[in-house]
């Protein structure tokens, strides 16, 4: 998954579902944040993406913030977005 959203090209988008918090944790510390980019995940560079995280604690008046933001923000790259919160069901 780094080595995906390291390489894509700049028009590229991801959305990424979970739905236990500790994945979703996961993925942004390991992945997201840069934490485990060219450690772990065999990429080169470590710098973290532009990314938004909607899960059940984002206030329901901040998400379409962060919707249009990953929309309109070329460097916003990745979505991680819970099932639950992302009306996905």
């Amino acid at each position: 998954l780094a080595c995906a959203l390291a390489g894509s090209t700049r028009e590229t988008k991801f959305l990424i579902f979970g739905h236990h918090i500790d994945v979703m944790d996961e993925i942004q510390f390991r992945v997201l944040e840069g934490a485990g980019g060219g450690r772990d995940g065999g990429c080169d560079g470590d710098a973290a993406l532009g990314y938004v995280r909607i899960d059940g604690s984002t206030p329901a008046l901040l998400r379409q913030d962060l919707v249009r933001k990953f929309r309109s923000d070329p460097e916003c790259k990745c979505a991680l977005l819970s099932v639950t919160a992302a009306g996905v069901s």
